[in-house]
């Protein structure tokens, strides 16, 4: 059985795929995705800088991307709130 953290990882990588798939940015889908504790527990309760990597290869602005992501995975059942930080960080509750 996967943990909350797998499928909280197969969803922020689902989302991405459809990003990229339907041509709101380029490159390659990733095949991981890291998400990390944030230190400070009113940012969520995982954090990702996939949106920064992304914005690389992409050539855009990483909170352009992050905002792409958020709206991807508003409405999952799992997730109750998607926040953007700083330069593109996304805080997952």
């Amino acid at each position: 059985m996967s943990t909350q953290l797998e499928l909280l990882q197969s969803a922020v990588l689902a989302a991405v795929d459809r990003i990229i798939t339907s041509g709101q940015i380029s490159g390659d889908a990733p095949t991981s995705i890291v998400l990390e504790r944030p230190k400070n527990r009113e940012h969520g309760d995982y954090a990702t800088s996939i949106a920064l990597q992304l914005a690389k290869a992409a050539g855009r602005n990483p909170r352009e991307i992050a905002e792409l992501v958020a709206a991807e995975l508003t409405g999952i059942d799992s997730i109750s709130r998607v926040d953007i930080a700083g330069p593109g960080f996304i805080n997952i509750t």
